[in-house]
């Protein structure tokens, strides 16, 4: 019996990670180098109704020299319509995302059966760090904390689970405001929907971070909207 695994349909998609500032020198300590980290490509399926599903990820195909600012890697898809994200580890995010002259921060990544595709460019750019201390009446405390973008896009930046130190870090954000909040409990929030940060707008702690910086916070916690729990 014979399983055939391989989607004929499938169509694999170049692309091409910059990392401009990759320092590489000698004896340098992974943690002092921003380029120090990991990152790929995640495709994420629009389906119709509004629905989305993640699909592949990138897999690196070469590993770059020593002195290389790129690395080639790619990605396979069935024919349809993309939102694509960057996964990073460290701090860096992505400043631009392009096939050709589509800039995919802001347009979908069209994919046809058939059709040799442009290769996905991403350029990396070095970030910022935010990192500090959740608290309830002034105490550390385990905690959910949050950093929304003013301008959400497809970036993928989850909440970040802390111990009962209550410290946490975020690195990687690219310039711009966000709200930082912390809860004692996971919350489901869909951050493109205006309604629903709201609430979060009006009690979280609003920052402008910028590039290569490093800020403090110490955070209190918030409640949860009564409306999230059953009766």
């Amino acid at each position: 019996m014979e399983f055939r695994i391989h989607h004929e349909d499938r169509v694999t998609i170049p692309v091409e990670i910059t990392n401009p500032f990759r320092r590489n020198a000698p004896g340098t300590i992974c943690q002092e180098d921003p380029g120090c980290g990991f990152s790929y490509l995640q495709l994420i399926e629009m389906e119709p109704h509004g629905y989305f599903q993640a699909a592949d990820g990138s897999t690196q195909t070469g590993t770059p020299a020593s002195e290389a600012t790129s690395r080639l890697e790619s990605v396979s898809a069935l024919p349809g319509r993309y939102t694509v994200a960057v996964v990073t580890s460290g701090n860096f995010y992505a400043k631009t995302i392009s096939s050709g002259t589509t800039d995919l921060m802001r347009e979908p990544l069209l994919v046809s059966a058939g059709e040799v595709p442009e290769p996905v460019r991403i350029v990396l750019a070095e970030g910022a760090i935010v990192e500090g201390i959740a608290r309830r009446n002034g105490i550390p405390v385990s905690a959910w904390v949050y950093a929304l973008p003013e301008q959400p896009d497809m970036r993928l930046l989850p909440p970040i689970q802390v111990k009962s130190d209550g410290q946490f870090r975020f690195e990687g954000l690219a310039p711009g405001k966000y709200l930082f909040f912390a809860t004692d409990a996971l919350v489901n929030l869909d951050v493109h929907d205006p309604e629903v940060v709201r609430y979060w707008r009006q009690r979280a702690l609003e920052l402008n971070v910028q590039a290569n910086s490093k800020t403090q916070l110490d955070l209190q916690l918030l409640e949860l909207p009564v409306a999230d729990f059953p009766p």
